[in-house]
């Protein structure tokens, strides 16, 4: 039985999009557990250029490697794990929320332009 729902599981697809979001919540994660040591700062969002670039350039990898917007839930909840399990909480934690969520949109046009940039299939 459990062999039969294993291979169910392939086919339908849903291996590849529960792949996705996994890897894309570690770029989201990636991004905040790198800061501090490229930037010095704890926290993401208080380097603001390099978190506007992490933001673009992780957008470009989804849309390059394939994932595109069905990875953008991902990059958010990986920054808003992180941010909840590695860093101090406070009064300010939900203003981050608010913070991570609104900037995390700066990866869309990020995910666009990779989409664009991917190679398509059968092209020459």
């Amino acid at each position: 039985m459990g062999k039969y729902l294993r291979s169910r599981f392939v086919q339908s697809g849903r291996a590849k999009n529960v792949l996705t979001f996994g890897v894309s919540m570690a770029l989201g994660a990636g991004i905040w557990m790198v800061s501090p040591t490229l930037t010095g700062q704890r926290e993401a969002f208080d380097a603001f250029g390099y978190y506007v670039l992490a933001l673009l350039v992780a957008g470009v990898v989804l849309g390059v490697s394939g994932v595109g917007s069905r990875g953008y839930g991902g990059l958010v909840l990986g920054q808003l794990l992180y941010m909840l399990v590695a860093l101090p909480s406070g009064p300010l934690l939900p203003v981050g929320v608010i913070v991570v969520s609104f900037f995390s949109l700066l990866s869309l046009p990020g995910i666009w332009l990779g989409n664009w940039l991917r190679p398509r299939r059968g092209a020459s």
